[in-house]
């Protein structure tokens, strides 16, 4: 009877590339500035035509909006270039530093000892968005990089190519009723663990008893 061919690993992932929000994020700031720099070029234009003030304060708003549009095109062309590569040899983080330089950071394969995923909150859990820490042996350290679209495939392919199982992802679900009501859930770590904190209850009841006898004190003082 033959042996069924072993399953290979799916196709090696090339130029991973943050996501769009990432880039979102990082130039609404100046892209917001150059429209209200616009916007207010136009005021000065408009209402200050007949105005002595009305033309070079116009064109003081242009020229500063021309700065806000610069820096726009050099965070979309450091997000552009900014990109992970995984594939059966090794995983490679490159990472562009604005313009004039980039650094690159690159791992063997065989030393990868874990990946791990963060999704931060419900908006990158919604848009299927995170980021991916390899944990490596050696001098090559920890790689991050994200966010990425589908964190937990890239983490699975990155298990298939070293041939591990993918680890369960861990998920903390209320189990009682009134945990649904006043949630007691964990915080997640950025490297996937799970940390559990003392509700906020807990404070208040051992508050109680000195909040009401400061509550004495000031009112005998009142008095």
């Amino acid at each position: 009877m033959s042996e069924s061919p072993k399953a290979e690993p799916p196709r090696s992932y090339d130029h991973i590339q943050r996501h769009w929000i990432a880039l979102v994020l990082r130039v609404a700031l100046p892209a917001g500035g150059t429209i209200l720099l616009w916007v207010g070029t136009l005021v000065a234009f408009v209402t200050g035509s007949g105005m002595p003030w009305g033309v070079p304060v116009g064109l003081a708003l242009l020229a500063v909006s021309l700065f806000t549009v610069g820096l726009s095109f050099v965070i979309y062309y450091d997000w552009q270039n900014d990109y992970l590569a995984i594939n059966r040899e090794s995983i490679i983080h490159y990472e562009q530093q604005y313009v004039f330089s980039h650094s690159s950071q690159a791992a063997p394969l065989p030393k990868v000892q874990n990946v791990g995923i963060n999704i931060p909150n419900s908006l990158y859990r919604w848009l299927n968005v995170g980021r991916i820490f390899v944990d490596t042996a050696g001098q090559e350290g920890m790689i991050a990089f994200g966010p990425v679209k589908d964190p937990r495939g890239v983490q699975s392919h990155i298990f298939a190519l070293l041939g591990r199982p993918v680890p369960i992802d861990l998920e903390a679900e209320p189990s009682t009723r009134f945990q649904k009501w006043l949630p007691i859930n964990p915080v997640k770590t950025a490297r996937g663990g799970l940390v559990w904190h003392r509700h906020w209850w807990v404070l208040l009841r051992r508050l109680f008893w000195s909040t009401v006898l400061n509550l004495g004190l000031l009112v005998v003082f009142v008095l």
